[in-house]
């Protein structure tokens, strides 16, 4: 192989916080997408959406679903009109090491050797201390077994758009969880990467906003966040989250609440607001909701 020839790209070794709080499929598909991208940081997947990336990559969907979830929730790879987008790329590989950081690596190698030479002169009775009581390998007591793992998804998620059972009340927003949706929240806020459906459902939102609003800034990767424990959490699917942004964006009778829904959070914090709005605009309840309105019988 002519190296000279060949392209590349750098991959740095720093672990960062952001590198720690990845699961290991984001640690594991991110230098393959480094790889696969053009010298702008583009991987272009033709129109077939993130399960092309099975074909890149060479990789099992199984394990690309997780770690390319993580990776657009924490913003380093954005999803644009079709491509996979690097947003620090380009100053990440164009990056020349400062003179004062080569001269510390330098004297650092330097260290290194003067280390490795001074162990060899020691005598061969310190390089034999090793060689101890056969009996004392087995001193240290073995450890308890451990506890049983807490499972990802504490909250099973429900799909069903008429359920009735154990569905918040309307209006109901100081209603009390159990113990297990608090540890969920709480494991989303450390950094659990939100679902595809929520990622799905913000880039919703920041459609419908765009329809009306054109000059706002949508972070569509931020808003799944919230969406995610929107879901999770209050039990709301994502029918019923898209039926609330179509009311609010899309709807002459919702539209004074557009300023107050502009991102995920806010969905979220309104949605009982807005189902008991939706309510009372289509009038009492011995007249039929319209077959159209995509709130009736859905978010109650």
């Amino acid at each position: 192989m002519n190296w000279c020839d060949e392209r590349y790209v750098r991959l740095y070794t720093r672990d960062s916080t952001a590198w720690k709080m990845w699961c290991w499929q984001a640690r594991a598909i991110l230098p393959l997408l480094l790889r696969r991208m053009d010298r702008a940081g583009v991987l272009e997947l033709g129109g077939y959406g993130l399960e092309a990336l099975v074909v890149h990559l060479d990789v099992p969907w199984e394990v690309i679903e997780p770690g390319i979830t993580a990776l657009l929730a924490d913003g380093c790879v954005e999803f644009l009109h079709g491509a996979l987008v690097s947003r620090n790329f380009l100053e990440a590989q164009e990056a020349r090491q400062s003179d004062k950081a080569r001269q510390r690596e330098s004297r650092e190698k330097r260290l290194a050797r003067a280390r490795r030479q001074a162990v060899t002169f020691r005598d061969d009775q310190s390089q034999n201390v090793t060689n101890g009581h056969k009996n004392g390998e087995n001193v240290t007591a073995r450890h308890t077994p451990s506890h049983a793992v807490t499972p990802y998804r504490t909250v099973p998620l429900d799909l069903d758009l008429n359920r009735t059972g154990d569905q918040k009340p309307l209006g109901d927003q100081n209603h009390q969880r159990d113990q297990h949706s608090v540890a969920a929240d709480a494991a989303t806020r450390r950094g659990v990467p939100p679902s595809l459906e929520a990622l799905a459902v913000a880039q919703y939102l920041a459609t419908a906003i765009a329809e009306h609003t054109p000059g706002i800034r949508a972070r569509p990767e931020t808003w799944a966040r919230e969406i995610d424990l929107a879901i999770r959490l209050d039990r709301r699917t994502p029918a019923q989250l898209r039926a609330a942004i179509d009311w609010v964006h899309r709807k002459p009778d919702g539209a004074f609440w557009r300023a107050n829904v502009l991102s995920g959070a806010k969905l979220r914090k309104q949605y009982d607001t807005l189902a008991i709005q939706a309510k009372e605009r289509r009038g009492p309840a011995s007249r039929p909701a319209e077959p159209t309105d995509p709130l009736a019988g859905k978010v109650l």
